[in-house]
């Protein structure tokens, strides 16, 4: 499935072994914690109240190591900012819900620090234009951590102040100042997302960040821990994330030694780093049905990653246990009553 990349994503790492950033690993992200970050900038002299930036809060952190509290991302109207590895390295643990309190484990069986994202947005009380701009950016960015991480977007966010109520109000403090509540922003990411993956408007190509009329050349497999996606075809592109060892990508084209596998989104072609299998796909189906499933094996009861509408034509590249894949590892069903095989 595509997604579209609207936004660079840019790192400023807090340092490693400290109480703000322990290190350690997320085994799996279960859902994304919705922050703000708490502070509008109010000036004591000039009872202005400017907000903060992304930079700034992530520099408090590093000023202040041995803190038990942090974020993974921080997002104003400029940047966003991962200081905990994210989508821009392996994922690892930050402290941002209370570890006593119970309601993430009710909802989604697990603490939010061991299993949550959390992302702070920056606000402007006196600067309403660049709040909205932050906020798109955050809509975006959360988003996206849902394609990534293939979490069901009508499920998987959630409201510090839902987490931890009465104590904290967030990020509806933040959300005020452009009018919205946690509810509409939540329902904002859910339209962003459809937007980005092309659900309002039935695209439907079967790979991350695909073209619809790009031509598939071959199947590349990511060798090492994570390797760079970048926006164009040279290797000082902006980073836009890291793929992982062992994931599969379709491949549109080879270019100044980079594969590209998506829309704006091109990973080393070095051997040291991918494997590439040459494909040549089998015919082309039609599909039959309103909607069809995709799913990331060839298993009817495997995961769902999304639907492709009906007269869509895919190609695809072989039949198993009674599925055609559509190429890496999206597939869908080969029966007659749902696809029509066209053509050779």
């Amino acid at each position: 499935m595509a997604f579209k990349m609207k936004y660079s994503i840019g790192t400023d790492y807090l340092p490693k072994g400290t109480s703000r950033r322990s290190g350690i690993k997320v085994n799996k992200v279960h859902f994304i914690v919705l922050h703000d970050v708490g502070n509008d900038g109010y000036n004591k002299t000039t009872e202005h109240r400017n907000g903060t930036t992304a930079r700034g809060n992530i520099n408090y952190y590093k000023n202040s190591p041995n803190e038990f509290a942090s974020a993974h991302t921080f997002i104003d109207d400029k940047e966003i900012l991962e200081c905990i590895p994210v989508i821009t390295g392996t994922p690892e643990k930050a402290w941002h819900v209370l570890y006593n309190k119970t309601v993430d484990n009710q909802i989604y069986g697990v603490d939010a620090n061991d299993a949550a994202i959390g992302v702070e947005l920056c606000y402007y009380p006196e600067d309403k234009a660049r709040s909205i701009k932050a906020y798109q950016k955050y809509i975006w960015y959360c988003a996206y951590l849902a394609f990534y991480f293939g979490l069901d977007p009508l499920k998987c966010f959630s409201g510090h102040e839902k987490l931890d109520p009465g104590r904290k109000a967030d990020p509806s403090n933040g959300l005020k100042w452009i009018n919205k509540t946690t509810e509409q922003c939540i329902k904002d990411i859910i339209a962003e997302y459809n937007e980005c993956t092309g659900k309002s408007d039935s695209i439907a190509q079967s790979s991350p960040q695909t073209a619809p009329s790009s031509e598939v050349i071959g199947i590349a497999t990511v060798k090492v821990a994570s390797l760079n996606v970048r926006t164009e075809a040279r290797f000082n592109a902006p980073i836009v994330k890291t793929i992982r060892k062992g994931q599969a990508y379709k491949v549109f084209e080879k270019k100044n030694g980079l594969y590209r596998i998506g829309q704006s989104q091109w990973c080393s072609a070095g051997e040291a780093f991918v494997t590439f299998k040459s494909i040549s796909h089998i015919g082309v189906i039609e599909i039959l049905v309103d909607s069809l499933n995709v799913r990331n094996a060839p298993d009817f009861h495997a995961p769902i990653l999304k639907t492709v509408s009906k007269n869509t034509e895919l190609k695809v590249f072989k039949k198993e246990n009674g599925m055609y894949n559509l190429g890496g590892n999206h597939w869908c069903s080969a029966g007659e009553k749902y696809v029509k095989f066209i053509r050779a």
